[in-house]
Parts: C-alpha cells; structure tokens; sequence
C-alpha cells in the first residue's frame, strides 16, 4: 500500500486503531473491573482454576519416563527443555482412576520451591476470567476427594469452579515424601 499523503496517512492510521480497539477494550475492560485471572482445566467433571503466576508453562503430552516402587498416581519424569519434571496423573491421585490418555490432555507445568511438577489433566480451558463477588471460601461444591488441596471456588453460572492451589497438593501428606531431596 502506498499513502500518498498525511490525509490519507490519518485514514490508514485509524482504520488501524480501530480494529484494534475491540481488543484493547476487552482488555482494558478485564483490567479495570475487580476480577481474578487463572488457567481453567477439567478432572472428570469437576472444573477448577489455578491462579495464572502458579502456571509456568502447558504442556501437551511429553515422554515420561515411569520410576520404580512409585504410587500409580506418579507417572514419573520427563524432560521439559533441559529441566526434570515430575509428572502427577491427578485423576489417579484424587479418584484412584487413571487419566486417559487423548488429544486433550495436558500436562499444566508449575514450579514449586526447586521443583517443577506437572499436572496430567483432562483437558485445559484456558484463561478464565471471574468476578471476585462469584468466589466463596467455602468447599461445599467441590467434591470431596479434592477439598484438601482446593482454596474455595468461583461460580461459573452455577457451576462450581474448584480454585486448586498447587501450594497445597504440594503439602498433602502422600506427596511430602515425594519431593524431598534423597527420594528421586
């Protein structure tokens, strides 16, 4: 495109800034309004979030290579660009179901402490968006095996939305052991 001169230069300028403004709107909509951001992924039938800064990095399905005299729930290890990461079926630990592996399947990547944990889940929905007066402190719509490591939930049009903080998986007691500096 040639612009032949400053008027026509203004035209192309806001012609521009006009397609772009529908997405700089939406941002500075979710920006200005009293909202929480985190990654949303599904378990089953549960859906839950992770605070966004939690999240290093969603993986799709990597080579694990499985540990010995390990629970079924620890897939084992893989290689995530030079860094090791233990990868933990979610389903397995939480319903003793083991996670089928499809296209869907993601591996949320988080890094804790020295460590760097992966999550095998259903599936990833991405960035979600919530209003902070949808959240509730209380674990009475999260399912049972996952109240441990869940810190409350959004509602999500009526649907519970289960805010897994790793900090606290990281805790339970079956996955102290796990990651102490002479186990793996």
């Amino acid at each position: 495109m040639i612009i032949q001169d400053e008027s026509d230069q203004q035209h192309w300028l806001t012609q521009a800034s006009n397609a772009n403004s529908a997405q700089a709107n939406e941002y500075r909509d979710v920006q200005n309004q009293d909202l929480w951001s985190g990654v949303c992924f599904k378990v089953e039938q549960q859906q839950f979030i992770t605070p966004l800064g939690d999240i290093a990095e969603v993986s799709p399905l990597l080579s694990i290579t499985s540990l010995p005299l390990t629970p079924p729930w620890y897939l084992g290890l893989a290689n995530l660009r030079g860094r090791v990461l233990s990868v933990l079926d979610l389903k397995q630990f939480a319903l003793s179901k083991s996670t089928q592996l499809h296209a869907n399947v993601k591996i949320l990547c988080f890094n804790v402490g020295q460590d760097c944990v992966g999550l095998l889940v259903d599936e990833v929905l991405g960035v979600k968006h919530y209003k902070n007066n949808t959240y509730s402190t209380s674990s009475d719509l999260i399912a049972e095996p996952y109240r441990s490591f869940c810190q409350g939930y959004f509602l999500d049009h009526s649907t519970p939305v289960a805010m897994l903080m790793m900090s606290l998986l990281y805790e339970h007691d079956r996955l102290k052991h796990m990651f102490t500096s002479n186990s793996i």
